[in-house]
């Protein structure tokens, strides 16, 4: 038989899971759930249950979570090197980017990024997963709604005045993260968490968004230790409008990582390097940096890649300099005809002040 599991539902150590049961297949059987972990699951064919007591994650033992993450900060440095915007949550240009703040007091602390100075400016802060289900039992999605709610509880007065935002950087699985963005864009086309809610009814929103909406309220409630129904809505409301979706892929084949490849050729450009080798080389100062909370701008990171590798990025709107062809300056402060000559090509005569070339 074989064990399907419908999108949304994710299986948690120890426990049973129900699942449609087609004959003529083997008592085990290996599933693939989500795209980053693949279960041994044994199966009872009498009883139709699915034991997932045994689940284990080569990617996520092997460290995926953390190649994803670095993966994502390298697509930021690019953007800021090219004078880039911000990949959600606004239209202002990148200007400084902070790995790992958890130290400087930001709960969405994998990826800070900067649109001015870091004292005075808007910033956003980028929480990373490789793979995330919105659901009300996954406890990394019930981790993020912690963090979510800490800020907007913590920091609300920069949330409020739009000062602060949250994102969100995964790369699946896609209809999940489709519909918990279409919540966020909903969430912020209202200011109150009553007329926000009164929308998730029969006949106004449909069951699976009406679904995915019950769910982000469970794991905030869950996430916040939250049990007023009121409460529990506006903190909802608060962390959705705030919150901005990038669904993102970060591997050498993907769309985010080809699309920077095309982009960083106008400033690789007589540089001394290549796009394709310019992102392995910050792929590399990204791992080195995080572990430091490393907080660093476009200028450092041109340094940085001209003294320990001799490559000299063009700087974004700034044309190079083009030198004049070295010549010959002559002032004529007489009546008569003057002539200069600085190649073989050919020679000006200066009469009365006035240039006749020949």
């Amino acid at each position: 038989m074989v064990g399907v599991l419908r999108e949304g539902v994710r299986p948690h150590h120890g426990e049973d899971l129900t699942f449609d049961e087609y004959p003529g297949t083997q008592l085990d059987s290996i599933l693939s759930v989500g795209s980053d972990t693949v279960a041994a699951i044994q199966i009872d064919c009498r009883a139709g249950v699915l034991m997932t007591d045994r689940f284990v994650s080569p990617l996520a033992s092997g460290g995926a979570g953390f190649e994803f993450e670095y993966g994502v900060a390298t697509l930021m440095f690019s953007r800021m090197l090219r004078g880039a915007h911000l990949p959600v949550g606004g239209e202002l240009r990148l200007s400084r980017i902070a790995l790992q703040q958890r130290n400087a007091g930001c709960p969405f602390d994998d990826i800070v990024a900067f649109t001015e100075s870091a004292e005075s400016g808007n910033c956003i802060q980028i929480q990373v997963k490789m793979n995330l289900w919105p659901t009300a039992r996954d406890p990394d999605f019930i981790e993020v709604m912690r963090a979510a709610s800490a800020v907007c509880r913590d920091r609300w007065p920069e949330v409020a005045d739009g000062s602060l935002r949250l994102g969100l950087a995964a790369s699946g699985p896609t209809a999940g993260l489709k519909s918990l963005a279409k919540l966020t864009k909903r969430a912020r086309a209202h200011t109150d968490s009553g007329s926000f809610a009164a929308l998730f009814q029969p006949m106004i929103t449909k069951a699976p968004l009406r679904d995915r909406y019950e769910h982000v309220k469970a794991a905030v409630a869950t996430a916040a230790a939250i049990t007023q129904i009121d409460e529990i809505e506006k903190r909802t409301h608060q962390i959705l409008a705030a919150l901005h979706i990038w669904e993102v892929g970060a591997d050498s084949d993907d769309r985010d990582w080809r699309t920077e490849l095309d982009a960083l050729q106008s400033i690789t450009a007589d540089s001394g390097t290549t796009p394709a080798a310019l992102l392995r080389l910050l792929r590399g100062l990204a791992e080195n940096y995080g572990p430091h909370s490393g907080e660093i701008d476009a200028d450092h990171l041109r340094a940085v890649l001209r003294h320990a590798h001799d490559i000299r990025l063009r700087v974004p709107g700034v044309v190079k300099d083009h030198h004049p062809v070295p010549g010959l300056v002559l002032h004529n402060n007489g009546s008569g005809p003057v002539y200069m000559s600085h190649n073989t090509a050919h020679r000006d005569q200066i009469f009365n002040g006035t240039i006749f070339r020949f």
